[in-house]
């Protein structure tokens, strides 16, 4: 069988019986030594959920196309459900996403005995994710916690989401399947978030509360859809599709202004301007009339759903703006300073091996004025090299940038498919910004950028095209 056969043949149709009974016997082998092990730690009561979840993940991963959008739209589970230890939401979530990608693994390596490594950057990933489970040795030695290293490591396996994510979006039904999905996933995050913000506001009555009433929760989702939402804008040549793009674009702006984050804000800018150097002479106009537009509808929906105190959100909203030039005075910047001196003084007395996921450091919170213990940190490139050292960060910039310079040379080009060209141009815009955004935030290594960055890398993929190829030798596009 050939691969172009193979990819288009294999894991994305009903499993043939003999390959069912493989995969149904690997499957129920893992999930019921996953299930032992949670009745052991002594939550039987959500033994009936966690069954559930099992059965719901076997018949989903039979099929791509059910598979991917479930697990997508599950992630909102996790999303909802935050706590410091780890919830039975995360634990439902880890059954179904870890059950497809076990049995679609399963069949790709051992039956249809496909490499997974066909494009730049493959190696480097699954490099790192061994790396990273190899942390274990370290986690031990400095004596962190164990649940938390596998809590730390379970959200590094998220990235194995690309390998099926490229499988399915190599066709545009896939494609489209892929982005409707995060589109609702997001859709429904900003939603929750804009009637909190509402709610909150009605409570302010001063100016400063209306700036604590923000809803931070998963930016980088609103960022990517308002990005998206941009490219689609300046590529299409339909006025309908335009205007729907214009719509979502200032629901999602909108979404975003109320975050008052600062960091996403100059990344969505930072990703506009990598779309507009990318960009043809049309979609630089189409970029700078949006712009205007943009601005005078975001306004007015303002003025519409925050008519009570539209003028103190206003106020706000162009203060916060104003402040990112002088971040230096704010004691939330002062802050992360201090989070990050701290941290590197660490790094500093261990830089080569790092101290392993699940490690933990203190320093005093200027915010809650008392001395914090935690494993978060805010810069996601000393994240990287405290947990797992200089060859940890080295690597996972490898494996990032090499996506990156390979969406680049494709968008370049100018040889990729009309319908596929906006998102591609969107992926690299977004994966650049990410550059910018983690030196603040924690991109690489929280579940929802994991999501956005696995899919851009997909896109990426899917527009690669060498003698009528993808390259490493996959499949032939079907746009």
């Amino acid at each position: 069988m050939s691969l172009q056969h193979a990819l288009h043949s294999g894991f994305d149709r009903r499993l043939s019986k003999g390959r069912m009974d493989r995969s149904l016997l690997l499957f129920l082998v893992l999930q019921t030594a996953l299930i032992v092990g949670w009745i052991v730690v002594g939550e039987i009561v959500y033994l009936p959920v966690v069954i559930t979840v099992v059965a719901l993940a076997f018949v989903a991963s039979t099929s791509l196309s059910v598979a991917i959008p479930l697990i997508i739209l599950a992630h909102a589970l996790v999303f909802v459900q935050r706590t410091e230890g780890i919830s039975i939401a995360e634990v439902g979530f880890a059954f179904l996403f870890f059950g497809v990608i076990t049995v679609w693994m399963f069949d790709r390596l051992l039956v249809e005995r496909q490499s997974l490594l066909v494009d730049a950057g493959d190696r480097p990933l699954i490099l790192f994710l061994a790396l990273a489970a190899s942390s274990l040795a370290l986690a031990i030695g400095f004596e962190s916690n164990i649940l938390l290293w596998l809590r730390e490591l379970l959200v590094f396996l998220s990235f194995l989401l690309f390998f099926p994510l490229r499988d399915l979006m190599r066709e545009k039904r896939g494609r489209r399947i892929v982005y409707a999905a995060l589109l609702l996933l997001a859709l429904a995050i900003s939603v929750k978030n804009l009637i909190q913000y509402r709610s909150g506001l009605m409570l302010a009555t001063y100016l400063w509360e209306v700036l604590r009433s923000r809803q931070t929760a998963n930016e980088p989702l609103t960022m990517t859809i308002l990005v998206g939402s941009i490219a689609v804008f300046m590529a299409s040549g339909r006025r309908m599709i335009r205007i729907a793009a214009l719509m979502i674009a200032a629901f999602f702006a909108l979404a975003l202004l109320v975050t008052f984050s600062r960091g996403y804000w100059l990344g969505a800018a930072l990703a506009v301007l990598v779309m507009f150097i990318l960009g043809t002479r049309t979609e630089r106009v189409r970029i700078l009339q949006l712009g205007i537009t943009l601005g005078l509808v975001v306004s007015a929906v303002m003025a519409v759903l925050f008519s009570d105190v539209v003028i103190a959100l206003f106020l706000s909203v162009f203060g916060r703006f104003v402040s990112a030039a002088t971040a230096t005075t704010d004691i939330s910047v002062a802050n992360r300073l201090i989070e990050t001196q701290v941290v590197w003084d660490l790094i500093l007395k261990n830089p080569l091996i790092g101290y392993g996921l699940g490690a933990k450091y203190s320093y005093y919170h200027l915010l809650r004025t008392v001395t914090h213990d935690t494993e978060y940190v805010h810069n996601a490139y000393l994240y990287l090299w405290f947990k797992l050292g200089l060859p940890g960060l080295v690597i996972f910039l490898v494996m990032y940038l090499s996506k990156i310079r390979d969406g680049l040379r494709v968008a370049w080009t100018n040889q990729v498919d009309k319908s596929l060209r906006p998102f591609l141009v969107a992926a690299v815009a977004i994966l650049v910004a990410m550059l910018q955004i983690s030196v603040t935030s924690p991109q690489f290594y929280a579940r929802d950028s994991i999501l956005i960055i696995t899919i851009c890398w997909a896109t990426i993929s899917a527009a690669q095209v060498r003698d009528g190829r993808t390259k490493g030798g996959g499949c032939s596009r079907d746009v």
